[in-house]
């Protein structure tokens, strides 16, 4: 069996990375395994990029005039992330001439490939739905419903004409889906575009050797910060992105406050929100998987106060390194943090501060947090459930929803 995954970049973004752990997870398990990427950012012979320089510039101008064409017909929501597959680049090609068994579709947005050119891929295809993309207009998260109609109310926009595009181009395209969560899922079952499509819920994995406990003392340490109760938060863009819920917490820590505790915040990831009750110590972006783990091991807490999400790896890092995260029942949330008690109700920053006083009085054993998350996302669980996919499409038996 050979598998190859299809990624904007073997190695920034959150779902170029969870791509390519499923990569290295299945060629640890003997699975024959490739990736192919629009940028490649790491040294792995086992991942190619068929881009050469003219077509590197090539994407940058298709990049250009997608993002120039956003801008002026965004008219709602102008800060959403949003891609128009216009143009493809030959990956979609490149993949027809690998001679693969299963195409394994991951994050292909920013122009990294088109709509034609995703239709034309060789069957069978499975798609993980890092976002909402897929079964969406433009936008890579959909948060007014519009999907769930085929985009038939609000404004003739550029959404509804790429949702438009898509249902034209993608009329006998049926990938099967992967969701990492049950809600994933559930938007996917709801969307006029996919809604009767197969779709296997399949958390992402990640590297258990990395995300692992260790001395907290240490960790504060080696990454300068101060003794005391500590509580952290990260996203990529930090508080700039209004969907992770910055202003949120910094509602639920004056709540915190308000209880009695004052635990400092340390920030990776970009800004730290403003209105804090106190400054926070900014980390600023962390690529090494390492300090990372550290940074996880330095906190006592980590929130993820997101709006809409769908299943955030650092959560899953936080806790395979020994953290509880808390969070609000939003979204995959529950899949993510894995255990109710550590959820508030949607946007209620007083449970949610009432959640890290508990956790900051009561710490709960590092061990446990971390045995409770390996169960559902450690790399052998992870990749022995895509197999049984990858099995089943090519046998041509019902595969495992």
């Amino acid at each position: 069996m050979r598998v190859l995954h299809l990624s904007i970049s073997d190695g920034r973004g959150g779902a170029a990375i969870a791509a390519k752990r499923l990569h290295d997870a299945l060629r640890d398990a003997g699975v024959d395994s490739a990736m192919m990427v629009i940028t490649k950012r790491t040294d792995d012979p086992s991942v190619t990029s068929p881009l050469g320089r003219s077509g590197r510039f090539t994407r940058r101008q298709a990049q250009w005039v997608a993002k120039r064409r956003i801008r002026r017909a965004a008219r709602a929501k102008p800060d959403a992330v949003r891609s128009l597959g216009l143009f493809g680049h030959g990956l979609g090609r490149a993949a027809a001439a690998a001679g693969a068994d299963v195409i394994h579709l991951h994050w292909v947005g920013d122009e990294a490939m088109g709509l034609a050119e995703i239709a034309r891929l060789p069957r069978p295809v499975v798609w993980t739905l890092h976002d909402m993309w897929a079964f969406s207009g433009a936008e890579h998260f959909s948060d007014d419903g519009r999907h769930r109609s085929g985009y038939a109310d609000g404004p003739a926009d550029i959404d509804r004409r790429t949702w438009q595009r898509k249902a034209r181009l993608w009329r006998g395209f049926r990938p099967h889906f992967v969701a990492p969560s049950r809600w994933m899922a559930g938007e996917l079952a709801a969307s006029a575009l996919f809604g009767n499509a197969p779709c296997t819920v399949i958390p992402n994995t990640l590297d258990p050797a990395v995300f692992a406990p260790g001395s907290g003392d240490a960790a504060r340490a080696a990454l300068g910060l101060p003794a005391g109760p500590l509580i952290l938060f990260g996203a990529i863009g930090g508080a700039a992105d209004p969907r992770k819920g910055g202003d949120l917490l910094a509602d639920a820590l004056h709540r915190l406050a308000g209880l009695g505790h004052r635990p400092v915040l340390a920030v990776f990831g970009g800004p730290a929100p403003p209105g804090l009750p106190a400054p926070a110590i900014e980390l600023g972006p962390i690529r090494d998987p390492a300090r990372l783990a550290l940074a996880y091991r330095a906190a006592d807490v980590f929130v993820a106060p997101s709006r809409m999400d769908n299943f955030p790896s650092t959560v899953i890092e936080a806790q395979a390194c020994g953290t509880p995260a808390v969070a609000f029942d939003i979204g995959g949330m529950p899949d993510a943090v894995g255990d109710p008690a550590r959820l508030a109700p949607a946007f209620d920053t007083a449970a949610l501060a009432a959640i890290m006083a508990r956790l900051l009085d009561a710490p709960p054993d590092p061990a446990a947090i971390r045995a409770a998350t390996l169960a559902r996302v450690a790399p052998d669980v992870v990749v022995a459930r895509h197999i049984a996919l990858y099995a089943a499409l090519l046998s041509g038996h019902a595969p495992p929803i």
